[in-house]
């Protein structure tokens, strides 16, 4: 008896075991399959994504983000049209491109968050400026209708030395710190002009070309009254000193024939008493007897004002 109840649970403990392999069977080849399909799937998905390229992605904005999930860059729309933004990883804007009324706007800040550059479309054409660590614009160019411009500031937002393209060509001035022109350079048709400035903006020395091509010197009063004057002549130089009352007191030069040298004296009010010069051949002579200043002979061709751009024109300062 007891070896029949043996038997019989021998046979029992077989069969369970027949039918728990039959069961891990089916549920191994239930996964292989499964797996089997997952992997067509992909590689199905993987063809189809390589096939089917995306167009058109639209958006109101795109975010790029570092491992942190904080924003590095941005693209969207902005009240006249695209924008860009980048920004540091302590979240600070350092970077913008978007487009103004004229066309495109370009700015960028240091870390401080102060403005260092920018360059933007105006309707003369494009202007570019340049900031210092501290906020200051230091630099400045931008176009016109006759060509280009260049500022140099100081504090303030002062012009320091000014540079621009004219009609008559390159003009180039120097201001004080109160933007008063104390220097100025330009080019005109007879040549080039320059002008020397008190701190009053007051014309102190003037140097010209004039319409032929000769030069021409003056020297002022601290009030810009001239004192002097030299100019050059096809036959050689001439001077006249000048009182204050705007009269030439005294004249030397190269004589009119070129062949020797003059020199008148007049009074107050004009009117030579002294005259000598030099003969072709010989010695010289000289008498004295009261003469009108604008019978004698070397009367000055200076004009009222040197020629070319005057001081008074460069002292520009234009807003930003």
């Amino acid at each position: 008896m007891n070896t029949m109840q043996e038997l019989q649970r021998r046979l029992d403990t077989l069969e369970h075991e027949v039918i728990r392999g039959r069961q891990d069977a089916r549920r191994y080849r239930t996964v292989c399959f499964g797996l089997a399909g997952a992997i067509v799937a992909g590689v199905c998905l993987a063809a189809a994504a390589r096939q089917s390229v995306h167009e058109v992605i639209q958006a109101r904005r795109f975010e790029v983000v570092d491992t942190d999930g904080r924003v590095v860059a941005a693209t969207s729309a902005g009240p006249r049209g695209g924008q860009i933004d980048l920004w540091t990883s302590e979240g600070q804007n350092i970077f913008r491109a978007w487009s103004n009324d004229s066309g495109g706007d370009l700015a960028m800040w240091n870390n401080a968050g102060r403005n260092i550059f920018g360059a933007f479309a105006t309707p003369a054409g494009g202007e570019a400026g340049v900031w210092s660590a501290k906020g200051a614009r230091v630099f400045r160019i931008y176009a016109t209708e006759h060509g280009g411009r260049m500022v140099l500031l100081g504090p303030k937002d002062r012009p320091a030395v000014t540079a621009y393209a004219g009609e008559s060509g390159g003009h180039l001035s120097l201001q004080n710190t109160m933007e008063t022109t104390v220097f100025a350079a330009t080019a005109h048709a007879g040549g080039g002009s320059l002008h020397v400035n008190n701190s009053k903006g007051q014309a102190v020395i003037c140097a010209d070309a004039d319409q032929d091509g000769a030069g021409l010197l003056e020297v002022a009063n601290a009030a810009g009254r001239p004192c002097l004057r030299a100019e050059g002549r096809t036959e050689g130089g001439v001077t006249q000193l000048i009182n204050r009352d705007g009269n030439v007191v005294a004249a030397l030069g190269v004589s009119g024939s070129g062949d020797g040298g003059f020199v008148e004296l007049f009074n107050a009010a004009g009117s030579q008493i002294f005259s000598a010069r030099s003969r072709s051949i010989g010695s010289g002579c000289s008498r004295s007897f009261p003469r009108s200043i604008s019978s004698r002979s070397g009367v000055s061709r200076w004009p009222a004002r040197p020629t070319g751009l005057s001081a008074t024109s460069l002292n520009w300062r234009s807003s930003a």
